[in-house]
């Protein structure tokens, strides 16, 4: 069974589970139709939505399915998007979705992929 309390910290960022506080966050980014134009879903109609998105993750964690980490900003504590770990099986190299997605002020939506070395290794400490 993985560590269901695995955390990375970086210097400048904070890898760990969802949690239901992030619901506002989450839903600040993936309600917002420029972050989801080439989205696989419409953008999120209400804060509702997160919450079930955080309980559905929550519960795939527990059972071993995969793991949703929120990506956290260190210095600010602003969640900036989230990490996904899938087909998880002990022994076996994880796939890797990276999806960071942050509303600057003034500034068009910023997709970061250089996140996937983080999230490898948590692979590694999920194994």
């Amino acid at each position: 069974m993985p560590d269901h309390s695995v955390t990375l910290t970086t210097p400048r960022l904070v890898l760990r589970p969802l949690q239901a506080a992030d619901a506002a966050a989450l839903f600040a980014i993936f309600s917002d139709p420029q972050v989801m134009q080439y989205w696989n879903t419409p953008p999120w109609s209400s804060e509702v939505v997160a919450q079930d998105f955080i309980r559905a993750e929550q519960q795939a964690m527990h059972d071993g399915q995969r793991l949703t980490l929120a990506i956290v900003d260190r210095e600010s504590a602003e969640l900036i998007g989230k990490c996904l770990l899938f087909n998880y099986e002990p022994g076996r190299v994880v796939q890797r979705s990276v999806l960071v997605l942050h509303r600057l002020p003034g500034a068009r939506v910023t997709f970061r992929r250089r996140l996937a070395s983080y999230c490898a290794m948590v692979s590694k400490l999920w194994s």
